[in-house]
């Protein structure tokens, strides 16, 4: 019996030590980023980025303009290219998968002739459990890769050790195949572990094994005049209704809540009153912060709320009218901080309702949020 329990509890702590080691949030390069654990303090990483929109058959240059470059994921792989069954050197860079490529990027600029952009949906990975590399196979070139040991706080020179977790290497080709071929439920999973949720990832057949293909979804893009940036659904709320979508730009729309949140309930009669009015009352203004989540995307946009000022000046009710849902609740929260003076009527004091509108814009690399009281 102590024996069975011994084998038990020695299983359950390598499956709980796999899933937390798979799942830990960490940074690379200032982003966001997973990393996972081979050997004592060496880790592989899949880092939230941003890539080119357009396809290019050559290694882009940085500092591309905001509107020229749209979300990813990157992986650190060592890979070597074959293309017409001329093979190159391997060399260090980085496979960065987005909703519409696939692309491997060579860390130095002297091996640029190492640089493949493909088409995502024309992508096939192929990889055999328990071995560390892999295939990417496109129309007339092939990717083979595994990824890279990093010791961030290693010094120079210090000799990777050997060795690896087989168990969760698998895990993680199966993640990197996922997002080639669903890209947004390979984008929610990294995101989520990004955040520090526990996930459990799977290295079944259908995803690692040697030569499986799975069902691609849907790339053909959504647009909106009124939202044009990139949004990966993940970052969405929950779907309560299939009214009032949210724009996407490189993949489907998830749809949002339409329910508001509603921080306080009005008391008595209100009294709605003009923006400029209620401008004019305005004392204290509470800028919101930029949600990390809509930075990484770079996601802009104009939240418009429904508030009620009681009778002391405090915004004692607000709901979101529309905007997007990543933005919300940061509007939402700064608004309910901001402090008017009493407006009175017939030398009384009454409640009041009003519309605000919380633009979100992006200056660079620095954000900023500003408010307006809107015109009813």
């Amino acid at each position: 019996m102590v024996g069975t329990l011994r084998v038990f509890l020695g299983t359950a702590l390598l499956i709980c030590r796999l899933i937390v080691g798979a799942q830990e949030p960490a940074t690379i390069d200032s982003e966001p980023a997973v990393r996972f654990e081979q050997s004592p303090g060496y880790y592989h990483y899949a880092a939230f980025c941003r890539t080119p929109k357009n396809f290019t058959a050559h290694l882009p240059k940085p500092g591309l303009l905001p509107d020229q470059i749209e979300f990813a994921i990157g992986w650190y792989v060592n890979a070597s290219v074959t293309r017409a069954g001329a093979a190159m050197s391997e060399t260090g860079g980085r496979i960065v998968v987005s909703p519409q490529h696939v692309r491997f990027m060579p860390a130095n600029p002297k091996f640029a002739d190492h640089y493949v952009d493909l088409p995502r949906n024309s992508v096939e990975m192929e990889h055999a459990l328990g071995h560390p590399d892999a295939l990417l196979r496109g129309k007339d070139v092939v990717v083979n890769f595994h990824f890279r040991k990093i010791c961030l706080t290693c010094a120079p020179g210090t000799v990777t050790p050997a060795g690896l977790n087989a168990a969760l290497l698998d895990q993680e080709f199966a993640l990197l195949n996922e997002t080639i071929t669903h890209f947004q439920s390979g984008w929610r999973t990294t995101y989520r572990m990004s955040k520090g949720d526990l996930v459990e990832l799977r290295s079944g057949n259908q995803l690692a094994n040697r030569g499986s293909t799975a069902t691609r979804e849907n790339t053909e893009p959504t647009t909106s005049s009124a939202s044009p940036t990139a949004i990966p659904g993940s970052l969405a709320r929950p779907a309560v209704s299939n009214s009032n979508r949210v724009a996407n730009a490189d993949a489907p729309t998830t749809p949002r809540a339409v329910t508001p949140a509603v921080l306080a309930a009005p008391k008595g009669k209100t009294v709605k009153i003009a923006s400029e009015a209620a401008n004019g009352l305005l004392v204290r203004k509470i800028p919101p912060p930029y949600p990390l989540e809509a930075k990484l995307v770079r996601l802009e946009g104009t939240v418009v709320l429904h508030a009620i000022i009681d009778k002391t000046g405090e915004v004692s009710q607000v709901n979101a009218l529309s905007g997007p849902p990543l933005l919300e609740s940061a509007a939402v929260g700064a608004v309910k901080q901001w402090q008017y003076r009493p407006y009175s009527m017939n030398g009384q004091s009454v409640d009041v309702e009003t519309t605000i509108k919380v633009v979100f814009a992006l200056d660079g690399s620095h954000s900023t949020a500003r408010a307006q009281n809107a015109r009813r």
